[in-house]
């Protein structure tokens, strides 16, 4: 499953990024904290494949849609 398709107020893992995503794009993503392992929540999903706002940690992050696509995660199942 990929970042980009996370519901809102829900949690995943993040378990890896997509083959065509750009190295340089990744390594900025790991810079700010989106690493394999990672717990992310979605927040906010902006209509008309506007940008997604992620919690990582104690910080909030606003990604475009086409870049949280080639993060994969893992859905969170909670009881």
């Amino acid at each position: 499953m990929s970042l980009s398709n996370l519901p809102i107020n829900t949690e995943g893992h993040i378990v890896g990024y997509s083959k065509t995503l750009s190295p340089k794009v990744k390594w900025r993503l790991q810079e700010l904290g989106f690493q394999e392992g990672q717990k992310v929540k979605c927040l906010r999903k902006v209509p008309f494949g506007g940008p997604r706002v992620f919690l990582i940690g104690d910080s909030v992050y606003s990604l475009a849609s086409d870049v949280a696509h080639h993060i994969l995660i893992e859905r969170v199942v909670t009881q």
